[in-house]
């Protein structure tokens, strides 16, 4: 409930806000939907550095996961009771 009156407040802000002028619209790109070609192509352009980013946070929440887990054991087994 805390959050739902900024929320609202936001909302009646972004209302507010005129449609764009003639100007603004020839100032930008318009934005176009991309078709399965564009898709791919957007993939494998960054393919790599995504493929390492999933691995990396998959393997920090496995180690996250089996820590929280397995904590009570490890401190077990160093000696602290």
């Amino acid at each position: 409930m805390i959050f739902a009156i900024p929320l609202c407040i936001s909302v009646f802000l972004l209302n507010q806000i005129p449609p764009p002028t003639p100007e603004d619209e020839s100032l930008r790109v318009k934005r176009v939907q991309m078709d399965a070609k564009a898709r791919w192509h957007s993939f494998s352009l960054f393919a790599f550095g995504l493929i390492l980013l999933i691995i990396n946070y998959t393997l920090i929440t496995a180690y996250r996961d089996l820590q929280s887990n397995f904590a009570s054991n490890i401190w077990l087994a160093l000696g602290y009771g």
